[in-house]
């Protein structure tokens, strides 16, 4: 790994190839004392100033932390994501929202009414 920046409650890591994934640790399962890791891919699209986390490929337990509290000690040592304007989580069910990097604020309805087509995403009609 070549670099690592804090995005949130995400881990954005840049590999020695150039590549990006992201990474977050949490208690998802409330059954589970340890703390799990999910990790995906990331890609920055540069036309548009967004940083994209695929939905989640890896589910594991972290070897690295055992409590939440490490976890956030982990997150405030990373420098703040500062590559993109935007982020943009594709969820795993479907769900997606264009965020602001440095607020985490969601983007605003002109902006995401602008971006969210350049990256292939249309606007769901509810039916009437």
């Amino acid at each position: 790994m070549e670099q690592q920046w804090r995005l949130g409650e995400f881990v954005i890591e840049q590999y020695e190839d150039g590549m990006f994934g992201w990474c977050q640790y949490g208690k998802f399962y409330p059954d589970k004392e340890e703390v799990d890791i999910l990790w995906g891919k990331a890609f920055i699209e540069e036309d548009c100033n967004v940083l994209l986390l695929t939905p989640w490929k890896v589910h594991d337990t972290s070897d690295q932390f055992k409590t939440l509290d490490e976890v956030s000690q982990f997150l405030n040592t990373l420098p703040q994501w500062d590559k993109t304007i935007y982020f943009l989580k594709r969820g795993d069910i479907g769900h997606t929202g264009l965020v602001v990097c440095n607020t985490l604020d969601p983007a605003s309805n002109e902006v995401h009414d602008k971006i969210m087509p350049k990256l292939g995403f249309v606007k769901a009609h509810s039916g009437g």
